[in-house]
This record gives structure tokens, C-alpha cells and sequence, in this order.
């Protein structure tokens, strides 16, 4: 069973212990499929020497003036995600933000300024101490979507109620409508009874797109489900759930999600299934950088993402002295 533990949070809500914010997941990714830096905006400040200052176009970053014309930085994505680099999120008084000036391209770079020129105005100009992120992969047509699929490909065991209160040794119980994420039998790995001695009788029914639960067992009381479950269908909110827990999500890039929306998964699993994702998406603007051999190609990025799977994915490992032998033998359709 994976256990979440909470904290409180400063506005009396609650952040898990081991979950990874879906904005750091993003940028581990991005660490690993190209160029990527964050960097702060610096715009002059009442009492500091007099330098240029962040327009609509134009972002003055001080961490990136040189006398040396690097380069580089042309083409890249500029992403701002309303954030401070104290962690403050925007918009806040005297501070609007929008969502429409997350992404830019830059244009040009200015080292002896540090000034990055974008290809399309900004709503707000810029905020001294922003926080940008440089990018090689488009955050939003790219990289979220990767990041969202290789979520998919990460595992969790959970555990779910099931009430039998009503159920005889010979009703069926739709698990696909208790738990949206079990579709396949495989993904069922028991059933436990309320006393906690392993159901012996259970048997797994497919139906169009689901699956049915029949115990067998005479006046069982609540069951435990044993299940495997995709990272992506237990989100922690950013703006939390009203007390209520995780949501279910499907992982479609057209959900409702926040930079701060939180999972139970290891950032390295995290991000090395949303790096081989990457090369199945976007292999185009993976291969011209993997070709220089300075970023990982699809043979690394896939063995790495095999070694953190078997690392961090754990299944059940052993049979209960109370459960029939055959429930091994015959895979996850059945206990009898």
C-alpha cells in the first residue's frame, strides 16, 4: 500500500511529504531533452545603479550579461510561469499576470545587457525577481504533453473500499465505476475482507471498457481492493480539493491543470518516463540534439526509465498463506 503523508500548509491546506510538483517534473524533463536554464528578471530598483529595464519585448536578465557573445538562446522558448523566484505566485496586488503571456520565443540576445528580445508583446511586462525558465522543447505544445504521458506510464499500489453491505455471494460490483483507472485485469492484484484476511473466492468479469467484482465469499463486510494505479489518476490540487483528497485525472493535456498540481511519485521515475516520452512526441527536435552526443539518445533514455520502473515500482511480492494456489496460476482473473 503507498502511504501519503501530509503537512498543513500556511493557508490551512495540505501538501503531501512525497509528492512532485508538476512544474518540477517539467523542468527535470527539460534539463534532460536540451538547453534549459531559470533565470530572474532583474529590472532596476529605487537605490540600485541605473541599467536598462523589462519592456513588452524586451526582458532584462542580469545572471545572463557577458562580454563574450555565447549565443545560443535564439529560437529557445521563454516560459513564465507567475511565479516569483521566492515562490510567491502571481497574479498578486500590483501584480496581474496572465496566462496569455506564458510563452514567447526569443528573438534575439543582447549579451553586453543581458537583454532577451521576444517575438511577441507581453500583456505585463516582466517583474523584477520573475521567475523564467529557458526551454528547448515548446512548453505547452511539447513538453506538458510528454510530461503528462510518461505520468501515465508510471505505477502506484493503492488500495480502495469496496462496500459489500448489500451484496450477496453472487452480485457483481462495478469496480471501473468506484476506481476510473481499472480497466484490465492485470491491474487487480487482491482482495482483502474487512477482518484483513485475504478474500479466497473473488473472480475479476471484464465488460464493454470495465471490469465487475464478484467475491464469493457468504456476509464478506467491506472489501480492500489491491490495485495498480497511474501516478496521473491521484493529483493533489494546487488550490486543494476541499478537504477531500486526491482527484482522478486521465492525464489529457485539456485538463484544468496548475503548475503546483502535485503527485505521489519520485521526481527521478517522473521524469525519465516524460523523457522517453519526448522521443515518441517530439522526435524531430530530440534527434538534432542527441546527434551532438551531448544530450542522452532514445537506447539511454529508454534504459533509464526501464532501471527507475523496476526501482521504484513495487507490486505485491508474495502469496498469503490463506490464498488458493491457483489464483497465481491463473493470473488476475480469478481467486478460485
Amino acid at each position: 500500500m503507498s502511504i501519503v503523508l501530509q503537512a498543513p500548509t500556511p493557508d490551512g491546506g495540505l501538501v503531501s511529504y512525497d509528492t512532485t510538483s508538476l512544474r518540477e517534473i517539467e523542468q527535470e524533463v527539460a534539463r534532460r531533452t536540451g538547453p534549459f536554464r531559470i533565470l530572474q528578471v532583474t529590472n532596476p530598483q529605487p537605490g540600485e545603479p541605473e541599467g536598462p529595464t523589462s519592456t513588452a519585448t524586451q526582458i532584462v536578465v542580469w545572471g545572463l550579461r557577458s562580454s563574450i557573445d555565447l549565443g545560443g538562446y535564439e529560437d529557445m522558448c521563454v516560459l513564465r510561469r507567475g511565479r516569483l523566484v521566492d515562490g510567491t505566485r502571481l497574479p498578486q496586488t500590483g501584480q496581474p499576470f496572465t496566462d496569455a503571456d506564458r510563452v514567447r520565443l526569443v528573438r534575439s540576445y543582447t549579451p553586453n545587457t543581458g537583454i532577451l528580445e521576444v517575438d511577441d508583446s507581453y500583456a505585463y511586462i516582466p517583474y523584477d525577481a520573475e521567475e523564467i525558465e529557458l526551454h528547448h522543447l515548446h512548453p505547452e505544445a511539447e513538453l506538458r504533453p510528454a510530461v503528462l504521458s510518461g505520468l501515465r506510464r508510471c505505477y502506484l499500489v493503492d488500495r480502495f473500499a469496496v462496500s459489500t453491505a448489500t451484496q450477496s455471494i453472487y452480485n457483481q460490483i462495478d469496480l471501473t465505476t468506484l476506481a476510473p483507472w481499472l480497466t484490465t485485469r492485470d491491474t487487480v492484484y487482491g482482495v482483502d475482507l474487512s477482518s484483513g484476511a485475504p478474500a479466497t473466492g473473488w473472480e475479476i468479469e471484464p465488460y464493454a471498457g470495465g471490469l465487475a467484482l464478484r467475491l464469493g465469499e457468504w456476509a464478506p463486510g467491506n472489501a480492500q481492493v489491491l490495485n495498480r494505479r497511474p501516478t496521473v489518476s491521484m493529483v493533489f490540487l494546487e488550490n486543494g480539493n476541499g478537504g477531500n483528497g486526491p482527484v482522478v485525472r486521465t492525464g489529457n493535456v485539456n485538463e484544468p491543470w496548475d503548475d503546483e498540481d502535485r503527485f505521489p511519485v519520485p521526481m527521478d521515475y517522473a521524469a525519465a518516463a516524460g523523457h522517453i516520452e519526448c522521443w515518441r512526441s517530439a522526435r524531430p527536435r530530440m534527434t538534432l540534439l542527441a546527434q551532438t552526443g551531448m544530450w542522452p539518445d532514445q537506447k539511454e533514455a529508454a534504459a533509464e526509465f526501464t532501471r527507475v520502473a523496476t526501482v521504484f515500482f513495487d507490486p505485491p511480492r508474495y502469496a498469503s498463506p490463506l490464498s488458493l494456489g491457483q489464483r497465481y496460476l491463473d493470473s488476475n482473473l480469478s481467486n478460485t
